[in-house]
């Protein structure tokens, strides 16, 4: 009679513990995160909670139906992580197929006049340590901003540059050497936001591809299972019954085989 591996199952089991002590800690840290950001999207808030309460429920149907080897159990989970997969291979298409696009859209919002006044008014640039938008501090003419300037501890690296620039523009004579120039961050602000944007496209397809992946191994180990559980079900005897003849047969028998006497 066939029997579901005992390795199989264990693994499977903890397989499907770990995913839900996971999302139990998703929805745990959502609601007693201190957070304000998180607090504040709502959208986010209950997006993060229906996430993390979906693979809990899910994790623990497959390993109830595991531990407990129960088939509706196991086809539940398949179906439901089966539909997991589709739609993280369907997202990681999606991104993948509208990142040019998405990157084209970065650079024409960096060409335009507000997104220059923006980053010459804030502290964007320092905080991204980045100078101008494309063509670096020259976008700026010789009125860099503050933003731009590197602190003196990356002064001779290559993340700054010298330039020179006029004090009566500037005002930001502290900066300056005797010899009347400065240092500002080398990189401009789009490449960067580009190479970011770009790091994070590519992580997110590696992350909904490498759950897909998960997802087809928890699906196949379920049919494997679920497959085990069927043949048990289909080669369990059958109790039969041996009848033997009616006695009042055989006595019907007996009577018409004896000779008659007169």
């Amino acid at each position: 009679m066939a029997s579901i591996n005992k390795c199989l199952k264990w693994i499977f089991i903890v397989f499907n513990a770990l995913f839900a002590l996971t999302g139990a800690g998703i929805v745990l840290l959502v609601h007693v995160s201190k957070i304000a950001a998180m607090r504040e999207e709502v959208g986010n808030f209950w997006s993060a909670s229906l996430f993390g309460g979906l693979m809990t429920g899910i994790s623990v149907v497959g390993a109830y139906g595991a531990y407990k080897e129960k088939r509706w159990a196991l086809i539940l989970f398949s179906v439901l992580v089966s539909i997991g997969m589709v739609i993280c291979l369907i997202g990681a298409v999606n991104i993948f197929n509208v990142r040019h696009m998405i990157t084209r859209r970065i650079e024409d919002l960096f060409e335009s006049d507000d997104m220059n006044k923006f980053f010459q008014l804030s502290q964007e640039q320092h905080n991204l340590e980045c100078c101008g938008t494309r063509n670096g501090y020259q976008d700026w003419s010789s009125q860099v901003p503050e933003s731009c300037i590197c602190p003196e501890s990356y002064w001779g690296t290559p993340k700054c540059q010298r330039v020179a620039v006029s004090p009566k523009k500037s005002g930001y004579s502290q900066y300056w050497h005797k010899e009347m120039y400065t240092e500002v961050y080398s990189e401009p602000c789009l490449p960067f936001f580009v190479r970011f944007l770009n790091t994070m496209m590519d992580a997110t397809v590696g992350i909904l591809f490498g759950l897909a992946i998960v997802a087809l191994i928890g699906v196949t180990m379920a049919i494997i299972m679920t497959c085990k559980i069927k043949k048990q079900m289909t080669a369990m005897p059958v109790p039969t019954y041996e009848f033997s003849k009616p006695p009042a047969y055989e006595e019907l028998y007996t009577m018409k085989s004896m000779p008659e006497h007169v």
